[in-house]
């Protein structure tokens, strides 16, 4: 009888160890994941683009103008349009091809039969894909659909 508490007891005390080790591992990953999450957010004040102006041009006088958006990272202008198509009600859907994200239609306004979405950054044409191209504090970002 007492060779089964004292193995009882063995097992207990295993237990209650065992129970211990998970306990610290589990806080040592918890408060590591608090620090990196700390540092993902002071990364992300850092490469935030503010003062952003989008303006999409449907073309035949029909223009949208956003003046002032922020862009979080990563600043690009792919990210722009998502958060302008968020805030605003817009559908802008983008298709990746091998060069990078090009806008596939705005509202409904398909690319395609001789009809382009053309992006401009700063009067410039963007010839990078949209998830490539980086947003700048200030920029101009301009969205025309032309048609050929």
């Amino acid at each position: 009888m007492n060779l089964k508490r004292l193995y009882l007891l063995g097992y207990g005390v295993l237990a209650l160890v065992a129970l211990i080790m998970v306990g610290v591992l589990v806080y040592r990953a918890y408060s590591f994941d608090k620090r990196v999450g700390n540092l993902g957010n002071d990364l992300a004040v850092t490469e935030t683009a503010q003062n952003v102006d989008l303006r999409i041009d449907f073309g035949e006088g029909r223009i949208a103008s956003y003046s002032g958006v922020t862009v979080n990272p990563p600043v690009t202008v792919l990210n722009l349009t998502r958060s302008i198509a968020e805030s605003n009600f817009l559908t802008i859907v983008s298709e990746q091809k091998p060069l990078g994200t090009i806008i596939k239609s705005i509202n409904g306004l398909m690319a395609g039969n001789g009809n382009f979405w053309l992006v401009y950054q700063n009067g410039d044409l963007i010839t990078n894909g949209l998830d490539q191209q980086k947003v700048s504090t200030n920029d101009k970002i301009e969205i025309r659909y032309n048609k050929l």
